[in-house]
């Protein structure tokens, strides 16, 4: 189970980070059209990073034991359940996560990861055409796209920590949360014309979005100490 210090730790990396963002596109404004070959490195570094998470949502056993030795440690409960084959779409077998995982073609899938990919997908498709096209706009548009994303990324941190959630707009919200990255790395990159400020705009990204899986795990833990059930998976 993910501690409360820990979130608050995220949560605070997070604020910052938006504030750096803010920043960046405020102070770095240059006034000046943004070079062809910034827009490909950046575009295509987001579109390698947008496959990699499409893989780990496909195959999040695999992300889970590539990740385990950097946040957390499997508990032995949790370990003897997973034997048991008790997890589906990487969720506990349990009415108590019964709305975090989506039935599709007979097989179950988490639903936050699902979501996550649709939204990758859609990222590389908008970003792909980002490349080709080149489109230009006012630095104003920009500067509410950032402020657009930012609104997504709090309203998906917000929806997360909800008890009770709506299935379908958890798959919006989880969506549209991926493709926010998008419009904060074209924008930046667009205000700014600086391949730098583009691959931070993308760290940053992988930041809130790390910051999504750490409030996740803290809502699972928080639903397994409130069962009354002795399994305890998280």
């Amino acid at each position: 189970m993910t501690s409360n210090k820990h979130v608050y730790q995220y949560l605070t990396l997070s604020i910052f980070a938006a504030v750096l963002v803010i920043l960046l596109v405020f102070f770095g404004d240059t006034k000046t059209s943004t070079n062809i070959d910034i827009r490909v490195f950046v575009g295509l570094t987001f579109i390698v990073c947008c496959i990699l998470g499409i893989l780990c949502a496909k195959y999040p056993g695999w992300a889970r034991r590539i990740c385990i030795n950097i946040n957390h440690k499997i508990s032995p409960s949790e370990q003897v359940n997973k034997k048991k084959g008790k997890y589906e779409g990487h969720h506990p077998k349990c009415n108590q996560f019964k709305n975090h995982t989506i039935c599709i073609q007979g097989r179950i899938y988490c639903t936050g990861c699902f979501s996550l990919a649709i939204g990758a997908f859609v990222s590389i498709i908008f970003m792909s055409l980002y490349i080709v096209f080149f489109p230009r706009f006012s630095n104003y548009i920009y500067y509410i796209l950032i402020f657009l994303a930012f609104g997504i990324i709090s309203l998906c941190f917000i929806e997360i920590i909800i008890r009770k959630r709506n299935s379908t707009i958890h798959v919006i919200l989880n969506s549209l949360f991926v493709m926010s990255f998008f419009l904060i790395t074209v924008s930046v990159i667009e205000i700014t014309g600086e391949l730098i400020f583009g691959f931070v705009a993308i760290i940053l990204s992988i930041l809130w979005l790390d910051t999504r899986a750490q409030l996740s795990s803290w809502q699972h833990g928080r639903i397994c100490a409130e069962c009354d059930k002795n399994c305890k998976m998280y």
